[in-house]
């Protein structure tokens, strides 16, 4: 294993730029602001572990045989000349973090075993675990390409991935293209700090932007004070017109007016684990009317909760989903697994924080070729 340092002015490009560099499997053994080697402010820096393997094969599993050498020159860079713990520290960072590389590749190697799978499944085990895929998500995916397979039949590699391609294709869905061109009434629910607030104004500004029409943005309140004059000043700075709706007859009021201008709607926080709460969200979310209902969750949040929440807010009447924060945890595997657990049409994703510019309305096939190709999210 090899260990890079990565500088950059923001966080986001810091992330970017490694990931475009190293790719998924690279590992990141610190991360954080520091002084600029030059003197001048500070800088973000990634100090990266990256397994040194042969050939040019993508689909390659990690190699069981990770050396436990690192580049000098690259940890003085991070941990400076002066003091002999320097050396040792690195050593020890690049030790741990080649662990469970190489952990993680044996246990990978025993539940295909365990699974009764062929070795030739070996590949696509890590490359969906890498993308981000739950353990039984990856073995139902594995079990569905081999069910394809006659006994005997002889095992291609490239069979395989279309086999694997095939079923994601089956399991996931995105929303309509027609929808996301020209929503009607947009609704974003979901709990605290998913980025609801930023996914609205992000939708309202690049819809505003295009030129086509202008959306009116709004709450469906209670909501924060601090989320309540973020869309205001976006809408006062978009030149759209601001709307709160408080109760479901105001609710089918906007329904009626998105048959003619898309209005898009922040919520409130909502915690999906309170049934109260859900309840009460489902009694003011029933719209006469079509409406786009969006579940908004962090790619960052563990599986479990994103489980929790899909289904949660599906029970509230919801029909969308919208992953935030791909900057921070790039696994589309994730977003494909949550979309086929929950039924959900991916609507939309969110790469960063830029108004409009970290707004994606994937494709179902750009998403299923990122976890194959290892694409940068950018590229959705």
């Amino acid at each position: 294993m090899q260990v890079h340092v990565v500088r950059a002015r923001t966080r986001t490009q810091m992330l970017t730029e490694t990931r475009q560099r190293f790719g998924e499997n690279a590992l990141i053994l610190r991360a954080g602001k520091t002084r600029n080697p030059e003197g001048t402010g500070f800088v973000w820096e990634a100090v990266i572990g990256r397994e040194e393997t042969t050939g040019n094969n993508l689909f390659s599993p990690r190699n069981s045989n990770v050396s436990d050498s690192f580049d000098s020159t690259e940890a003085k860079a991070v941990f400076g000349t002066a003091g002999p713990s320097s050396s040792p520290r690195m050593e020890a960072a690049v030790r741990r973090a080649a662990q469970v590389a190489r952990r993680e590749n044996e246990l990978l190697n025993r539940l295909v075993s365990n699974e009764n799978l062929p070795p030739e499944c070996l590949p696509l085990m890590h490359r969906l675990h890498a993308a981000g895929f739950p353990e039984s998500d990856t073995l139902a995916i594995l079990r569905k390409v081999m069910d394809e397979i006659r006994p005997g039949e002889a095992i291609e590699f490239i069979r395989v991935i279309k086999g694997a391609k095939k079923v994601l294709d089956s399991q996931v869905a995105v929303a309509p293209a027609r929808e996301r061109v020209r929503p009607r009434l947009v609704l974003f629910v979901g709990a605290s700090g998913v980025g609801k607030t930023s996914l609205a104004a992000k939708l309202a500004a690049d819809l505003a932007l295009s030129g086509d029409f202008k959306p009116v943005l709004g709450v469906l309140e209670p909501v924060k004070r601090t989320g309540l004059d973020f869309l205001k000043g976006t809408a006062e700075a978009l030149g759209l017109d601001f709307v709160h709706a408080k109760t479901r007859h105001e609710l089918d009021l906007l329904a009626e007016r998105a048959e003619m201008t898309p209005i898009i709607l922040d919520s409130g926080a909502v915690n999906p684990h309170e049934h109260v709460e859900i309840q009460a969200l489902k009694d003011k979310l029933w719209i006469d009317g079509p409406a786009e209902i969006h579940t908004v969750v962090p790619a960052s949040h563990s599986q479990i909760d994103l489980d929790t929440a899909t289904q949660a807010f599906s029970e509230a009447g919801s029909n969308r989903l919208a992953v935030t924060r791909l900057d921070e945890a790039p696994y589309i595997g994730r977003v494909l697994a949550t979309a086929s657990r929950s039924g959900m049409a991916v609507g939309y994703l969110s790469r960063g924080p830029n108004i409009p510019d970290d707004l994606i309305r994937p494709r179902l096939d750009s998403m299923i070729d990122a976890v194959f190709q290892r694409q940068n999210i950018a590229a959705l």
